[in-house]
């Protein structure tokens, strides 16, 4: 009997709570910023604040380390917490307008990214990587610092952590130390998600179109590593807390209305990509998708609830039993089960992104199961008006691939569904032409 394998961890975010301050703090002392008498870009009064020893020590700190030629791994680490820690004073002392004129000057994002790419691919034997991510979670909460930077800092994460070996495989890896370092990149995208309230639902947008392209590759570990952190993610957008941070950036007086117009542009094309990877023989990446298939639907219920009254008038508790109906496909997680319970709140645009992902998915050259592709397209062929209405798309997306699909199976599905577009379209043809 195969042994089965142990389970994600499932460490909760947490928000990062500001440090206690002492009962007695050390008196200020007036210093400048290292560095900034020679700017005079900067005002007076960003030049000289009062600034507590310990701030004053760490910008020396900094400066000291990012001019040494030689920089030890005990010194990345040192210089990554400092970072950490000016944000928090920033947070809580209000000197995040001199710490960002800082971050500046002394290019502190782009020196992160640095020491990322620096980092071996073959191991994971440090804290560097964990360190780095918590630094960039720290300065998003520092005004307009990583205002531009975000993608690629981004970039050098995931490909610093997702293209590392099997855990399996790495030599005398540290279990804690790797667990350690996801969980720093959760912490790390929940704070990028939640730092810019008016922005929140475009910074995951963003955030789930870099990951996507790590699901759909070659390596399973980094389609593991992917997965867990959509998972994450989607947890996140599930929850009533990313919807409060839309309410508070669209202000008291927004109408629910307001609220059924939230959108993920891509999340068809993410639905498709989970429901393929559900089948998978891969039980971490399995099981992964499926509980993030469970929390995109846990938001599209949420979305649904929160329409006007007028448009939504069921009892709070009846919408509770029909969360409760509507989730029994947990039970039987078949594709069909699947499509039939997200056909009801998904958009047309989501569901065609849905069907053009199944295409897509039937190349022999792509890593997801042909016949769990064909499948999807049967389930979607049931129900034509609701998940085919978009033909022109889907006839372009099938003739774009046909000739990277040898398959047998594959080919007759897409011969079927090329039949019933054609009939549908000489049909709509026929209405105009008789109008």
């Amino acid at each position: 009997m195969e042994e089965r394998p142990p389970s994600r961890p499932r460490v909760a975010w947490e928000e990062n709570r500001a440090p206690q301050e002492s009962s007695s703090p050390p008196e200020p002392h007036q210093v400048c910023v290292p560095g900034m008498q020679q700017s005079g870009a900067l005002t007076a009064a960003s030049r000289r604040l009062a600034l507590y020893k310990t701030e004053k020590d760490a910008m020396e700190f900094i400066e000291t380390f990012l001019k040494s030629s030689e920089k030890e791994e005990a010194q990345k680490r040192q210089f990554l917490e400092t970072i950490c820690t000016l944000c928090q004073a920033a947070t809580c002392k209000s000197f995040s307008q001199c710490l960002n004129a800082f971050c500046q000057r002394f290019e502190l994002a782009e020196n992160i990214k640095v020491l990322l790419e620096e980092e071996p691919r073959d191991h994971l034997h440090t804290a560097v990587r964990q360190k780095a991510m918590l630094a960039i979670a720290a300065l998003s909460k520092v005004e307009v610092v990583l205002e531009g930077k975000k993608e690629s800092l981004l970039q050098a994460c995931f490909r610093s952590v997702f293209l590392l070996p099997p855990q399996t495989d790495m030599q005398g890896l540290n279990t804690s130390l790797y667990l350690e370092t996801l969980d720093a990149m959760d912490t790390m995208l929940q704070a990028l998600v939640l730092s810019s309230p008016a922005s929140s639902f475009t910074e995951l947008q963003t955030i789930l179109e870099m990951l996507l392209p790590f699901v759909n590759c070659q390596s399973a570990a980094a389609c593991e590593r992917a997965v867990g952190r959509i998972e994450r993610l989607s947890d996140l957008l599930a929850t009533c807390s990313l919807m409060e941070v839309c309410s508070t950036s669209l202000g008291d007086d927004a109408s629910p209305a307001c609220h059924t117009e939230i959108r993920i542009p891509i999340l068809g094309q993410l639905l498709g990509h989970l429901i393929l990877c559900r089948a998978g023989e891969n039980w971490e990446i399995s099981s992964g998708a499926l509980d993030a298939l469970y929390h995109l639907f846990r938001f599209l219920l949420l979305r649904e609830c929160m329409a006007p009254p007028e448009d939504n008038p069921e009892h709070p508790e009846r919408q509770r039993e029909r969360e409760a109906e509507n989730t029994s496909w947990l039970a039987s997680p078949s594709t069909s089960n699947i499509l039939m319970a997200f056909g009801k709140y998904l958009r047309p645009s989501e569901k065609q992104d849905v069907v053009l992902v199944a295409i897509e998915a039937m190349r022999d050259s792509s890593i997801y199961d042909k016949e769990e592709a064909s499948s999807i397209l049967d389930a979607a062929m049931k129900e034509p008006d609701s998940w085919l209405a978009e033909v022109p798309s889907i006839v372009r997306c099938i003739y774009e691939n046909m000739a990277c699909i040898c398959t047998a199976s594959a080919r007759h599905r897409l011969d079927l569904l090329l039949h019933r577009d054609s009939c549908a379209a000489c049909q709509e043809g026929g209405r105009e032409a008789g109008a």
